[in-house]
């Protein structure tokens, strides 16, 4: 063994590589909804003063350890060599940038008071006209990207998707209907679309990532 290779960083797991990415975007959207929560809240109520700062130092702070988290987890990755995978790599990233900026749209486009963080991905507060014709505006984006990740992404790959997809269908068939048998027996309170949808989303990442990386 040479004195680099003894001095050289471990990699990291694919696990806690795609952890650390997960991770780092849900801090980065907690921090963007934080500072604009409190924006909003404070120009309703006309005050913007000192505490201001502070709280937007502590977003920031939020923010830049998301940022960090993606950016170790990224660090020494290059685009492939191969076309097909260079294009997989390049899809995936523009689907993270997608969904950092649509869920930055949707925290600036809540009406009415909001709690900040993510509250916006999980109410049904209305919403401004313009963001909600916005973010319908790039769903053929996202079609497309879809359809480019399926075109580009190898068969393992495929496979953990497919195993997570069957998860999150299961889990959406007894959890919709255990919750509606469970509310209407008095034992549970009204289903929550919005609740199972991220406890869909959930089982199917788990899903995903369990058959991808084990």
């Amino acid at each position: 063994m040479t004195e680099m290779d003894e001095t050289r960083p471990a990699e990291m797991s694919p696990v806690k590589r795609i952890l650390s990415i997960i991770g780092g975007g849900i801090l980065g959207v907690f921090a963007l909804g934080v500072a604009v929560g409190y924006t909003k809240a404070a120009l309703a109520h006309g005050v913007l003063g000192w505490k201001a700062v502070l709280v937007y130092l502590i977003a920031g702070i939020i923010l830049l350890a998301g940022l960090w988290l993606m950016r170790k987890a990224l660090a020494g990755n290059r685009l492939a060599s191969t076309p097909r995978m260079r294009e997989y790599q390049i899809v995936m990233i523009a689907m993270l940038l997608l969904g950092g900026v649509l869920g930055a749209l949707l925290q600036f486009g809540a009406i009415g008071k909001s709690e900040g963080g993510l509250s916006a991905l999980t109410s049904n507060a209305p919403v401004s006209p313009v963001i909600a014709a916005v973010l319908l505006a790039t769903f053929p984006l996202l079609g497309w990207l879809c359809y480019r990740w399926h075109r580009t992404a190898d068969e393992h790959e495929q496979a953990a998707y497919n195993f997570g997809g069957i998860l999150a269908l299961y889990a959406y068939f007894f959890i919709s209907t255990g919750w509606w048998m469970a509310w209407r027996g008095a034992l549970l309170p009204e289903p929550s679309g919005i609740a199972i949808f991220w406890l869909v989303m959930v089982v199917w990442t788990a899903g995903w990532g369990w058959r991808r990386y084990r």
